[in-house]
């Protein structure tokens, strides 16, 4: 349910990376435009195509242009590692592995993306986002994630068939995150909700947690945190600090309701 959730969420949002390719050459990120996608996501729309995660592979799906139309596998990439999350950034797929960070070329061809770049960790789950040449990725450790560890992983991706490594962070237990310009959010399982100012990457600085909220993907836009949870979808406000108001602008069911069992009291 989690990573279908988060896979809606970016199918939904990260329609704004839609006919965003860019020719710049594969050894520079640069001009890529800002996307909007969960970060957990098996599955991203981008530049008219669909992209999907099987564990060891990556599928690629053209898509029509009717509303009756329906999308073509065109391809098919294996991946030699437990591939978990995608992201789009300019006319670059980044993977997250329980391995590593992948990158992945589209410059070439939309429907054979091309290895170009990579960054080993131990064995953990690995979320990543990607902004200003910059890949933020968290590690988690867990029954899933075998060994693990449990930190934020800071990269420069200008080139990126070469990312470098250039801060980490210890955090508790970090799910899923989200980016926007100087400002990064991390869902943690056991703090809640952790804002970093990042503007300068290589030190990070926590500078507000929201205990209250809590998740495992956000995605963050002008002011606005999406934020997957178990039992929905919820929308928050934040301030220019990254402040996260309490309480939510909305909240999406998802699943059914927990059913109440009436006991009778001890006698």
């Amino acid at each position: 349910m989690k990573k279908l959730l988060a896979g809606l969420v970016a199918l939904t949002l990260a329609a704004s990376s839609v006919g965003c390719g860019s020719s710049s050459p594969p050894a520079m990120a640069a001009a890529a435009p800002t996307v909007k996608a969960g970060s957990m996501a098996r599955f991203i729309v981008h530049d008219g195509h669909l992209y999907a995660l099987n564990r060891t592979e990556l599928l690629v799906y053209e898509l029509g242009s009717g509303l009756d139309a329906v999308p073509k596998k065109v391809g098919l990439v294996p991946i030699s590692a437990d591939a978990e999350t995608l992201f789009p950034y300019g006319h670059l797929l980044f993977v997250g592995t329980r391995q590593g960070m992948l990158v992945y070329d589209l410059a070439e061809s939309k429907t054979a993306p091309r290895l170009i770049g990579q960054a080993s960790h131990v064995v953990s789950c690995d979320p990543v986002v990607v902004e200003n040449d910059v890949a933020y990725v968290t590690l988690r450790s867990g029954s899933a994630c075998r060994r693990g560890t449990n930190a934020l992983l800071v990269f420069d991706v200008k080139d990126p068939t070469r990312p470098q490594q250039i801060a980490q962070h210890p955090m508790t237990s970090p799910h899923g995150l989200g980016v926007d310009g100087s400002t990064l959010f991390v869902a943690d399982a056991k703090d809640g909700l952790l804002v970093f100012d990042v503007r300068d990457p290589r030190a990070p600085k926590l500078m507000a947690k929201a205990p209250e909220v809590s998740g495992y993907d956000v995605i963050a836009n002008a002011g606005t945190l999406l934020v997957s949870a178990d039992d929905g979808l919820y929308q928050y406000r934040y301030g220019p600090e990254g402040q996260v108001e309490p309480e939510p602008l909305s909240r999406i069911p998802i699943g059914a309701p927990k059913l109440q069992v009436a006991t009778e009291p001890a006698r």
